[in-house]
């Protein structure tokens, strides 16, 4: 099997897996808030993009320093 395309089929699942997971946290934060409060709050789409802000500010810092960046955008979340 070519390795470019294993390293391909590789990098796909990971995004999917990746995409999957966060729309997965946003879902389950609307739930959240639904069964606690009985309202519907779309407002709560800022939290998730604030965390996505930080996490990509953190590695943009940091692979333009050499540091590994799955440490910084850990922290993010």
């Amino acid at each position: 099997m070519d390795p470019f395309l294993t390293s391909r089929i590789v990098t796909d699942v990971l995004g999917g897996l990746t995409n999957g997971v966060i729309f997965g946290m946003v879902a389950l934060s609307l739930v959240l808030i639904w069964r606690s409060t009985g309202v519907l709050n779309f407002a709560q789409g800022a939290m998730p993009m604030f965390a996505t802000y930080v996490a990509s500010r953190c590695c943009r810092t940091t692979s333009a320093t050499g540091r590994a960046s799955w440490p910084a955008s850990s922290l993010a979340y």
